[in-house]
């Protein structure tokens, strides 16, 4: 990325250039025998102005798109952690056979837990992350 005074500094530079080709076309359209040349001088000043802001856009874009395939790289770093932490909590609670003493009631509300369903045993790693 390049640095912002620097990208300031090119855009004030394409304004300047955009001001003198108003005054060069003001010229042209004036009587003034310089008419031709102001001509001439203000479509060259706006060639420039249009390169610079072609320049700005393709670099505008440039940073747009490493910075969608940086969010899309984390995105899917993500996805892949989450994909293995549903596994492996998959393969624990397909081992996981309800203690004698487990937990009968939600441990958050104090309700109890609906048939069938068990609570983790104290003492057996009952986190939930």
């Amino acid at each position: 990325m390049s640095h912002p005074s620097t990208e300031r500094a090119e855009l004030d530079h394409a304004l300047a250039a955009l001001r003198n080709a108003r005054e060069q076309l003001h010229a042209w359209r004036g009587q003034e025998p310089e008419r031709v040349r102001a001509a001439h001088q203000c479509v060259d000043e706006l060639d420039a102005v249009l390169r610079e802001l072609y320049h700005q856009r393709q670099r505008l874009v440039a940073e747009l798109r490493a910075d969608s395939l940086e969010r899309a790289v984390r995105v899917e770093a993500l996805l892949a952690h989450l994909r293995d932490e549903q596994r492996v909590r998959g393969e624990e609670h397909r081992d996981h056979r309800p203690a004698a003493n487990a937990d009968r009631e939600d441990p958050q509300t104090g309700a109890p837990l609906p048939p069938g369903v068990e609570g983790w045993a104290p003492g057996r790693n009952g986190d939930t992350r």
